[in-house]
């Protein structure tokens, strides 16, 4: 494919998928995905047999470890990318790094708690944003229901709180959009533990 390129006139695209070094606190799993939105935008340009030995020179330190009995002949094949993928996948460094990144997230998750003078809106969507990063992982996912019941405690509400909630939901609070739309709705009427109350001019 190379020389017939060449031999047509055309270029072969400079572009190489992001570094990764396997260190702590470093996640394969965010870097895969940017591997392939790497190969489907400038990688689609390079032709099948050189993606695979561009990733492996992206790879470096204990990422290269992983993968330095591959042999040329093996990556530059079409399914070289998906062999590398596999081959780091398999490794013990990247799943410890992967685990310790979720056990983080799960962490982060579980201590959500309303700021003093935060927002019902902001703790919401930081709420959100904490369970999107746990979704990421089919490790841990977070279940409706749970979530529902997490969120209500985290946003540390008084037993007056809870039963304008429950109203505006019709009575019960099991529908995530429904305490959700809820609790922002009911944002200024929310007196909250004391602490966690919105600064009232």
């Amino acid at each position: 494919n190379q020389s017939q390129q060449a031999a047509a006139g055309g270029k072969i695209s400079s572009t190489y998928p992001p570094i990764f070094y396997a260190r702590p606190g470093e996640s394969w799993e965010l870097y895969w995905r940017s591997v392939t939105f790497w190969i489907a935008s400038e990688g689609r340009s390079l032709p099948e047999e050189m993606r695979g030995p561009r990733l492996m020179q992206q790879l470096r330190e204990r990422a290269a470890n992983i993968v330095q009995h591959l042999t040329v002949e093996q990556v530059a094949a079409s399914n070289g990318v998906e062999l590398i993928r596999q081959t780091m996948e398999k490794s013990p460094i990247i799943k410890l790094l992967d685990q310790k990144r979720v056990d983080q997230r799960r962490k982060k998750f579980m201590r959500l708690s309303r700021l003093p003078q935060e927002s019902i809106e902001s703790f919401i969507n930081r709420a959100e944003i904490y369970r999107r990063e746990n979704q990421a992982s089919p490790a841990y996912q977070v279940g409706s229901q749970f979530y529902v019941g997490h969120l209500l405690d985290a946003a540390k509400l008084t037993k007056r709180d809870h039963a304008l909630v429950k109203a505006a939901c019709g009575g019960t609070v099991e529908d995530e959009d429904f305490v959700t739309n809820a609790l922002i709705d009911l944002a200024d009427q929310l007196e909250g533990l004391p602490g966690r109350s919105e600064e009232r001019r």
